[in-house]
Parts: structure tokens; sequence; C-alpha cells
């Protein structure tokens, strides 16, 4: 199949964007209701750390895939489904307010169990699958054992309702990805 990855890339960015876009709109919906809306800390935390991980997923699109030059229809639909599969985590993990009763605890706690797994199954795709697809051998050598680890941490967690044990592993998230940024950065000064 004869596609740039230009285009391809500007396809996947748009489902991107549309996550993004619907996270932004609830979000709005949040604030315009703020005195009526219960929050919850736990949510938050958890939002903070996906538009992170929003920038991680789009970034990574590139760096995995920009030297590909055999797109077949396979890889092609491999990267979409990823972005689709990454749209439907921010769809319901971002509710707007009359959908989750103006409660952000309800929203958080009625669709973490969907949540948490597809964004396990997201890291199963872009750690363990995609370097694999890419045909790189440098990537094949790069899959390490948290390519493997965070699919089943967040598996795991989909299922503890421990709400102290969730706003840990919240913390550990944020607090390993904000590193990693912090961590690029210093090597590219």
């Amino acid at each position: 199949m004869e596609v740039s990855f230009d285009f391809i890339t500007l396809f996947v960015s748009v489902i991107y964007g549309l996550a993004v876009t619907h996270a932004l709109t609830c979000i709005a919906a949040y604030i315009q209701r703020r005195s009526s809306l219960v929050h919850d800390w736990l949510f938050w935390m958890w939002a903070f750390w996906f538009f992170l991980l929003s920038l991680g997923f789009w970034i990574s699109v590139h760096s995995l895939w920009h030297e590909c030059s055999d797109w077949t229809f396979f890889r092609f639909f491999f990267v979409s489904l990823q972005a689709c599969l990454f749209y439907f985590t921010f769809a319901m993990f971002f509710n707007h307010p009359d959908e989750i009763e103006n409660s952000l605890r309800i929203g958080f706690e009625s669709n973490k169990k969907p949540v948490f797994l597809l964004t396990g199954a997201l890291f199963l795709l872009m750690f363990i699958v995609a370097p694999i697809l890419t045909d790189d051998v440098v990537s094949h050598q790069n899959v390490k054992f948290s390519g493997f680890l965070l699919p089943i941490l967040f598996w795991t967690f989909a299922f503890i309702r421990n709400r102290v044990a969730n706003g840990l592993f919240a913390a550990f998230m944020l607090i390993s990805f904000v590193a990693q940024l912090i961590g690029s950065a210093m090597e590219m000064l």
C-alpha cells in the first residue's frame, strides 16, 4: 500500500485530537457546574495522568512508525485501531456531568473497570505489539519488562475497589511519567 506516513499520522492525529477534544468539553462542563458538581480527588489525579498519556501516545506513534516504509493495510489498521481504542478510553473516562449524576466519583467508579482494561490493552499494543510490527531490530531489543508490567498493573487495578490503593497507583503513575519527562528533557540538554 503506497501511503505516506504524513497521511497516516494526520489521520491518527485527528482521532487523538477528537479524544482530547471530548475530554476538554467534559472538563469545561465540570467548570461550568463546579458548584453543583461533586468533585473527586482520585478522578482528577487520573484525569491529569490521562492528559499526559495523550501526549505520550501521540508522540510514540511518530517515534515508533516514522521510519516504516512498507505500510501494509494491517499496519495501517493496527495504528488506527490503537488510536480508536485510545478515543474509547477517553470517552468512557471523561463523562458529561448529566451522565454521571453530577458526581465525578460516581463517574470514576462506574467506568474504572473498562477504562483500566482498555488502558492495559493500549500499553500492551504500544510496548509489545507495535515494536514487533515495525520490523525494527532496535525496537525488538527495547521490549522491556515494563511492557508487560504496565498492562498487568492496569488489568489488576481494574478490579481493585480500594480508593487508597487506586490513589497510590495514580500517584505512582503520575510520578513515573513526570520523572520520564524530566529524564527525556535532561537527555536533550
